[in-house]
């Protein structure tokens, strides 16, 4: 099952250069004036769980409602967003595939049906797991295709303004990640499913007491996430630094926002890649 969640776009968008992002739940397609750095064109679907094996499928649902899909972009990159990854120093001396191997079945479990898949960002590797049959089938599906990391591609616009303590709350269909900064320094990254506001607040708070981080940090939310939803209540309750990530509409090509609010758009705008 998937349904259209955002469809937006402006008279003069560009198709030929597209942005996909994958998630369990959902799938992202975006288009960029890159001269001007502004979004063309936005669309979200979400959907119920899917295998690699059935990625055509989902694809080929959504390119029923979709302009990006339908197009034939001349290159194609596409964002895996994923909870199975973690990050380790690049300079680290465990950078083996075995250690790498190992750390993810520790951390996922075994599975055999993956690859490794690396991207690095100044002085961090950022690991995850590809599914063979999605890698396989999103060439298939994009010829010209560019693979990334969810992580590596939000570090850039994240570190240069992590000089102080902040915490980012990125919200997708079903799940959310999180990004902790202190004194300037990546303390966790890490992408969780949940069904309950209580679950987010509980992992929030157990977070900030590992990490010994203020009680008055700024936590800044996005992305799926209503200001008047239990979600977002909850987490104002207990959380005191909690507001929803001003994002400048400049950014934005489109007449407007279609009465959606600028932060659902995080953190694609914080994506640089």
């Amino acid at each position: 099952m998937l349904q259209t969640t955002y469809s937006i776009y402006s008279e003069d968008a560009d198709y030929g250069h597209l942005f996909i992002e994958a998630g369990k739940n959902h799938i992202a397609c975006w288009t960029k004036d890159e001269a001007q750095n502004k979004f063309t064109a936005f669309e979200l679907f979400q959907c119920s769980d899917y295998s690699g094996a059935e990625f055509p499928e989902i694809i080929n649902a959504a390119k029923a409602h979709s302009k990006l899909l339908s197009a034939q972009p001349a290159t194609t990159k596409f964002i895996l967003n994923t909870a199975e990854v973690f990050c380790l120093p690049l300079d680290s001396a465990h950078r083996s595939d075995d250690f790498i191997k190992q750390n993810l079945e520790l951390l996922f479990g075994p599975c055999s049906d993956a690859r490794i898949f690396s991207q690095a960002y100044r002085e961090l590797l950022f690991v995850s797991r590809i599914d063979k049959n999605l890698q396989e089938n999103v060439r298939s599906v994009f010829t010209q295709v560019q693979f990334h990391s969810q992580y590596a591609c939000l570090m850039p616009s994240l570190i240069s303004n992590g000089d102080a303590g902040v915490v980012y709350l990125f919200f997708y269909p079903h799940y959310f990640s999180l990004v902790a900064f202190k004194e300037g320094n990546l303390q966790l990254m890490q992408t969780r499913a949940y069904g309950a506001a209580e679950e987010v607040l509980y992992f929030v708070l157990n977070v900030f007491k590992q990490y010994n981080i203020d009680n008055e940090t700024e936590i800044l939310t996005g992305g799926f996430i209503d200001k008047e939803s239990k979600l977002y209540q909850t987490l104002y309750q207990y959380l005191e630094g909690l507001k929803p990530a001003e994002v400048d509409e400049n950014l934005f090509a489109f007449a407007n926002l279609q009465g959606y609010s600028s932060h659902y758009f995080l953190p694609y705008v914080k994506y640089e890649l």
